[in-house]
């Protein structure tokens, strides 16, 4: 029955790492509401007890700029450029071997993008966000700044962006390691570039993140993600994930650097 309750919580997506890639899950398609959810579950019983229990579930509301008239009857009228994008991410990671937990951390994340031009546009975002075995209680971000869709076809996609955002975060003291609650401004940067293939229908998905902190550029935080998408139909997709993330200050006990490798199914809508 307890399990019953875990499996509950990931339809309720709680509050994972420092940074988190936005990117991948945006989708200008269509106007109007859509969204996704990723599951994924490992379970063993036997000689070793282990279940993994992972989610996430985007949300956003598109509106696109009108079609311009068509300058003759065969012509094909110009595609509509996105205006608007409000984009809600949640994401919840549990994970327990017999009695003790090895996994528990989640983020919540709002973003609006609005475009001004098919080119450059502006972005404001908060989230927050928990890790038990980072020792991060809670941490809470907010920010905005522009992006520059540097290339955009129908195969690929090239997208920049910069922003300063505010980073107040509490760390676990347990182990009576003095850390204090912080606050500091960081500079956070992002390249995105998306492959779109064909037959079979493939989506690769690459984004770097690098957040310094203004005041001391020593004190930064870097997140490579790459993104494998099969699409097995409109609705339904097999998704694989390596992530990269480097902490070149964490907190006290902490390692520098993590490797994440994640393959999930993705329901869209």
């Amino acid at each position: 029955m307890r399990w019953l309750g875990v499996l509950a919580l990931v339809l309720v997506p709680q509050l994972a790492s420092a940074q988190v890639n936005t990117e991948k899950l945006r989708s200008w398609d269509k106007e109007g509401f859509g969204g996704a959810i990723d599951f994924s579950l490992y379970l063993r019983k036997g000689n070793v007890d282990l279940l993994n229990i992972g989610s996430a579930v985007r949300l956003q509301y598109v509106t696109l700029h009108p079609q311009e008239t068509a300058t003759s009857t065969n012509a094909e009228p110009p595609p509509r450029e996105v205006k608007d994008l409000v984009l809600v991410i949640g994401h919840l990671n549990f994970g327990r071997r017999v009695l003790d937990r090895y996994i528990n951390n989640g983020f919540a994340h709002v973003r609006w993008t609005r475009m001004w031009s098919p080119r450059l546009g502006t972005e404001a975002f908060a989230q927050s966000q928990y890790n038990e075995f980072l020792r991060l209680t809670q941490r809470w971000l907010l920010g905005a700044g522009v992006r520059a869709e540097v290339f955009d076809s129908s195969w690929a996609e090239v997208t920049i962006g910069s922003a300063p955002m505010l980073e107040i975060e509490d760390v676990n003291d347990d182990l009576g390691v003095d850390v204090p609650h912080t606050e500091v401004m960081r500079w956070s940067n992002y390249l995105s570039l998306k492959l779109y293939l064909e037959d079979p229908e493939v989506t690769l998905v690459n984004t770097v993140y690098i957040q310094p902190r203004f005041a001391d550029f020593s004190d930064y935080r870097f997140l490579s993600e790459g993104e494998v998408s099969v699409t097995v139909t409109d609705a339904l997709s097999f998704v694989t994930t390596v992530s990269i993330l480097y902490d070149s200050r964490p907190p006290p006990t902490v390692k520098r650097l993590d490797t994440i490798i994640t393959n999930a199914v993705r329901v869209t809508f």
